[in-house]
């Protein structure tokens, strides 16, 4: 699963930080980097830049890499 799947079936219809994170990334579908499955090496940062250069702020960041451990955790326990 990609961090973009992952963030809309665990976190789309949520309210919150998380939530509100994942419905920009669904608003901006179309240039959001998106992993292929079990693909994390670079992508980390390769997501986190693309949130930088679009001026994400602080929180929006911190969320970001909340979000990007419980994924990690989610995803290899499978």
């Amino acid at each position: 699963m990609s961090f973009y799947k992952f963030m809309m079936k665990y976190h789309l219809n949520e309210s919150g930080p998380a939530g509100d994170l994942a419905k920009d990334m669904k608003a901006d579908k179309d240039r959001f980097p998106i992993n292929r499955p079990c693909k994390f090496e670079g992508w980390h940062s390769l997501i986190r830049a693309y949130l930088e250069r679009n001026h994400a702020c602080s929180s929006c960041l911190r969320v970001f890499e909340e979000c990007w451990e419980e994924y990690i955790r989610c995803v290899k326990k499978k």
